[in-house]
């Protein structure tokens, strides 16, 4: 009776470890699936951005600072940037509602409102008319009371 038990714990555990490793393979392939998907988005844009991320570094607390990100549509159709949107109100986009037409160039501004004295990672989110995935670019950089 003692060994029938065990058996049926260990055919228990034994079924619970493979639940558990589907489970981790399934969240795994998911995450693959959506990194890649955005880098096939990056790639096939009509839009290619010179550079997608930018570090400012050491910045001073309580000046705002701005990155220019230069585009060019390498498209058969004119690209509208509908919208811009940023991941916290400290990071301002600019940007021209103009069509781009194709081979020509254009322009993303982003302002950093250095107020707090930490490190910064923002994502901005860029959503074409053309386009169904947007583009991501990002900003870093560290904000300090002075700069050695």
């Amino acid at each position: 009776m003692v060994r029938l038990k065990f058996l049926q714990f260990k055919k228990t555990n034994s079924a619970l470890q493979n639940s558990m490793k589907k489970k981790s393979v399934l969240i795994l392939f998911v995450i693959l699936s959506i990194l890649t998907i955005s880098m096939y988005a990056q790639e096939n844009s009509a839009l290619k951005f010179d550079e997608i991320s930018f570090d400012f570094g050491k910045i001073k607390q309580g000046i705002p600072v701005k990155h220019i990100f230069k585009f060019k549509n390498t498209g058969k159709q004119p690209a509208v940037i509908k919208n811009v949107t940023t991941s916290c109100g400290c990071t301002v986009p600019e940007y021209s509602q103009k069509p781009v037409l194709p081979d020509q160039l254009g322009k993303v501004v982003i302002t950093y409102d250095a107020k707090s004295p930490l490190p910064f990672n923002k994502t901005i989110i860029v959503s074409l008319s053309t386009e169904k995935d947007p583009i991501l670019i990002r900003i870093k950089g560290e904000v300090v009371n002075k700069i050695e």
